[in-house]
């Protein structure tokens, strides 16, 4: 994900803001839920809440990004990770008034990674789920070293998923 150290960069004409002050414990304390592996040390969080709409009286719209690991397996001469990314996209409302729900549209990506010990890692699939209705998903990960297969579970979406890959052209 991001490597760096706090502080402010420029991109696009934007300043943006890079903290590490919430940065909490291991990936095993998310337990497949994106949203909370943004605070884990595997963890991003990237926001830009600065869109206004009728000229200025609705405030704080935007997007941002949360997620980070979910889960890692050992496997010979490497690992599989399985990485989770919510994308929100929040409307502008009136900020003035006291705190209520925003009207947000969220979408959901799955990462299957194969990390070789020597080597980077290689993306081996990836799923998008778009209008998942809260950022309260999870996903887990099974593998077979029998048979080099992974299993991908994804949890509390309008219907669960699952989905095999077989990982023999990666694992040789």
């Amino acid at each position: 994900m991001l490597a760096g150290t706090a502080g402010s960069f420029m991109f696009d004409g934007q300043r943006f803001d890079r903290s590490d002050s919430f940065r909490g414990g291991p990936y095993e304390e998310a337990k497949g839920s994106p949203f909370w592996a943004t605070f884990t040390e595997n963890g991003v969080y990237v926001v830009y809440d600065q869109e206004t709409a009728w000229f200025g009286l609705l405030r704080r719209g935007g997007w941002g990004i949360e997620g980070g690991l979910l889960q890692r397996i050992q496997v010979v001469r490497g690992s599989l990770d399985l990485y989770g990314r919510l994308g929100i996209r929040t409307y502008p409302y009136f900020a003035l008034l006291p705190h209520r729900d925003t009207r947000e549209d969220i979408s959901l990506e799955i990462f299957l990674l194969h990390r070789p010990v020597a080597s980077a890692a290689v993306i081996v699939r990836k799923w998008v789920f778009d209008g998942i209705p809260s950022r309260d998903a999870r996903a887990g990960l099974e593998y077979a070293p029998n048979s080099k297969r992974a299993v991908v579970t994804v949890t509390r979406l309008a219907s669960p998923f699952q989905e095999a890959v077989d990982l023999s052209p990666f694992l040789h």
